[in-house]
């Protein structure tokens, strides 16, 4: 089994574990552009003719450290 690395601009995704989110993502990773982390959630959609697509987000990862400062 390969290692796993941090690769510029590229994120794997997979099911969240034990989410308790009130509407967790279907999927969910962490991407690395520019040297900065961000969270990443995936999810699955229709649109109004039923045709399937994909909504993402990404948000900043913020360091333990300064969650507790702010």
């Amino acid at each position: 089994m390969s290692t796993y690395e941090d690769r510029p601009n590229w994120s794997a995704c997979f099911p969240p574990r034990n989410s308790k989110a009130e509407h967790p993502a279907d999927f969910t990773g962490v991407i690395v552009i520019d040297g900065k982390k961000f969270w990443v959630n995936v999810y699955k959609k229709l649109d109004r003719n039923g045709n399937r697509y994909v909504s993402v987000n990404l948000r900043p990862v913020i360091p333990a450290a300064s969650k507790k400062r702010s």
